[in-house]
């Protein structure tokens, strides 16, 4: 995580993975491999599923990817497409 990482998306609570999934999301795509290894999020597929019972609409695609020891996986690729018209900055529920 970088030093221009928003302040609620600090910790380990689901809050604050959902808070830097969301902040990253509005970046543009990321891959469950990404979202585990680059934003510490052990179990990007709950984090989703909870963004998107807030309303956030996040596709998801099947996209070849390799893991931390070099095999080739099927993963998730998740894209923001719309945000619910009262979102929060930090996608808090």
């Amino acid at each position: 995580m970088s030093s221009q990482t928003p302040p609620e998306c600090q910790g380990n609570s689901s809050d604050a993975q959902r808070a830097r999934l969301l902040h990253r999301l509005r970046q543009g795509p990321i891959t469950t491999t990404d979202a585990r290894h680059d934003l510490d999020i052990l179990h990007p597929p709950g984090r989703v599923k909870e963004l998107r019972k807030a309303g956030f609409v996040i596709e998801m695609w099947r996209v070849p990817g390799y893991n931390s020891n070099g095999k080739l996986h099927n993963v998730g690729l998740y894209t923001l497409t719309q945000e619910p018209p009262s979102a929060t900055v930090d996608g808090s529920l």
